[in-house]
């Protein structure tokens, strides 16, 4: 599943590419799909490397509004780049 989807666990996500599930104990409401990251280029198409506050860098899925983000998220900028990604809101 690609970067920003709810999982449960890590084998939601894409695991052959290093996909893991951000849960709610990491912030991550019903899950978040993403991966590690150290720089933008190891985050896939429409993501972005960001510092999770207590968690480490992980890839989060880049957004342009609100509409661009799942239910109980928001589009907010922070993180290494200074882009907005969907963050829990």
């Amino acid at each position: 599943m690609p970067v920003g989807t709810s999982c449960a666990l890590d084998g939601d996500c894409e695991r052959d590419a290093g996909g893991v599930c951000l849960d709610a104990f990491e912030g991550f409401p019903d899950g978040y799909c993403s991966r590690a990251c150290e720089r933008a280029e190891d985050c896939p198409l429409g993501s972005r490397c960001s510092d999770v506050a207590g968690v480490g860098s992980y890839c989060l899925e880049e957004c342009s509004g609100p509409s661009d983000c799942r239910p109980g998220y928001t589009c907010s900028e922070g993180g290494f780049f200074e882009f907005p990604t969907c963050q829990p809101g």
